[in-house]
């Protein structure tokens, strides 16, 4: 009887160490090693965003001419200084690319809805 006592306290008390040790040692290692790999997709999300940064202010220089300004108006918003004329060049009319009619495909019967619910739609197609 004094042994089977014996050997009940020395399991919960080993349960416990056990317990105590991956209280102190195990888990807070694992939230450790999670939080590093946090803290390194970190550093290179800051990395990539220094190098877009540093491209940005790289093409804003590059934008910053009256040249480019210019340039930039003419191209993409058909810009003309005052006392010029805009024109737009268009291909003839026979030159046209012929476009083929689309191609409908039959509808597919709708299997969602009961007979009566599909008979009904069809026959109140008047409305």
């Amino acid at each position: 009887m004094r042994s089977m006592r014996a050997r009940l306290a020395l399991a919960l008390v080993g349960s416990l160490a056990v317990i105590a040790f991956l209280a102190v040692a195990v888990f807070p290692t694992r939230t450790l090693l999670t939080q590093r790999d946090q803290i390194s997709a970190a550093e290179h999300r800051v990395r990539v965003l220094d190098q877009t940064n540093t491209a940005l202010q790289k093409r804003i220089g590059e934008l910053d001419t009256d040249s480019a300004i210019e340039r930039i108006a003419r191209e993409q918003h058909n810009l003309v200084k005052p006392g010029e004329d805009a024109y737009a060049v268009l291909p003839p009319a026979g030159d046209a690319p012929k476009l083929a009619a689309p191609v409908l495909a039959p509808a597919a019967p709708d299997t969602s809805r009961n007979f009566w619910h599909r008979l009904r739609d069809r026959l109140s197609f008047w409305r």
